[in-house]
């Protein structure tokens, strides 16, 4: 009876571990979504997500508003980035091992439709060579592109089904042939340059579909190891963004100001850790050392102490540096969730319940929808890197 209560207790607590950057090559791996707290953290944010899903299964940075309901929620951003926003919600999901077939039912919306509507979706928007969408000047194509084919592959991962594989072999082939030679991506395909942010997404979506058993050709494993390389300064580990010691900035901020955290240091140190099964290192620990001294914060002024984006390829580093059991990541976690935690919008706002304000850095491009999926993936970090 004690075991029985015991496996009962963990059924209802316990996210699944999805296939994201499993290290098993199978193509398949069963989706067994465990039920979830209705009060978790993960379980409001998607309901918020689910809430706001366009009728086509879309997500928009400002159309999500539509889909209010009574009042509504701040925080929109650029409708150009859909696409990608779209990806991102679909991996909250995902990451909580939700897949079409899930029967939950959350604010009177089952999750798996909610799943099923966003893959469809975004395959509709897949052109016949790969890419999702086309290209507009002055507009960064390569995050849509992507965490597009980031999310394909993470479903495909956990659901093996047959109308996924083909449209994530396209874009996986896609991709590929937009890398810059020998090196990585930036904006858009093949211009010459190369950053760690976008090549940091486009390494999550190659490892994943890899994973699943798309073929993915080592050369572009290898061009992702070099630029990494060459933009990482040897001596104190820290990562750049498209030179060593370059930053990310946008442009209207003032690098004198502004706080600049060491999110492309998170990328390269994870990076380094799932390009290479075992990988250690001299780099790979002052890395961790400089991710280390800029945990988590909450600020009312802001001013670049809060990231989400760093917090979650922080987060992602140092589980995979650590280990679920390790110090390391035992602290970071309890610090992250923390905050998560208690700047998650409550029932006191009723609509916006779920969700997270538009307070970082890069909220104004990617609205409230992009604030609440990424730190979605934040809290399922255990799930999704798995052992």
């Amino acid at each position: 009876m004690k075991h029985a209560r015991f496996l009962t207790a963990l059924l209802c607590i316990l996210l699944i571990i999805p296939a994201a950057f499993s290290q098993e090559p199978a193509k398949k791996r069963a989706a067994q979504t465990r039920g979830l707290q209705s009060e978790s953290a993960v379980t409001q944010g998607l309901s918020w997500l689910a809430r706001h899903q366009n009728p086509d299964g879309s997500w928009g940075a400002a159309a999500f508003q539509d889909q209010c309901q009574k009042s509504t929620c701040d925080g929109a951003g650029d409708d150009y980035y859909d696409i990608g926003l779209t990806g991102l919600a679909l991996l909250a999901f995902t990451g909580a091992g939700y897949t079409p077939d899930s029967k939950q039912t959350y604010s009177n919306i089952r999750f798996g439709d909610v799943v099923s509507r966003a893959a469809d979706q975004l395959i509709s928007l897949q052109l016949s060579d790969g890419a999702f969408g086309a290209i507009k000047a002055g507009y960064k194509f390569n995050y849509n592109q992507t965490v597009a084919t980031y999310a394909l592959a993470d479903i495909y991962a956990l659901t093996g089904r047959d109308d996924y594989k083909e449209p994530l072999a396209r874009a996986v082939k896609y991709l590929v042939q937009s890398q810059n030679p020998g090196q990585a991506w930036r904006y858009h395909p093949r211009d010459g340059s190369s950053d760690s942010s976008v090549t940091g997404w486009a390494f999550m979506a190659l490892k994943t579909a890899d994973s699943a058993g798309i073929e993915v050709p080592p050369e572009a494993f290898d061009g992702i190891r070099s630029f990494f390389n060459k933009v990482t300064d040897p001596q104190f580990g820290k990562v750049g963004y498209t030179t060593r010691g370059s930053v990310a900035l946008m442009g209207h901020e003032d690098p004198q100001k502004t706080v600049v955290q060491p999110s492309l240091t998170a990328i390269g140190v994870l990076v380094r850790l799932l390009a290479e099964k075992g990988a250690s290192g001299p780099v790979i620990d002052k890395g961790v050392k400089i991710i280390r001294a800029s945990p988590p914060k909450w600020s009312s002024d802001n001013a670049g102490i809060i990231d989400y984006y760093y917090w979650f390829y922080g987060s992602a580093c140092l589980y995979k540096y650590d280990g679920a059991q390790g110090p390391i990541w035992q602290q970071w976690n309890k610090t992250v969730r923390s905050v998560l935690s208690s700047s998650q919008k409550t029932s006191k706002n009723p609509c916006a319940c779920g969700s997270w304000d538009p307070l970082d850095r890069w909220s104004a491009e990617a609205s409230r929808v992009y604030t609440t999926a990424i730190n979605l993936l934040t809290l399922e970090t255990q799930n999704r890197l798995g052992k």
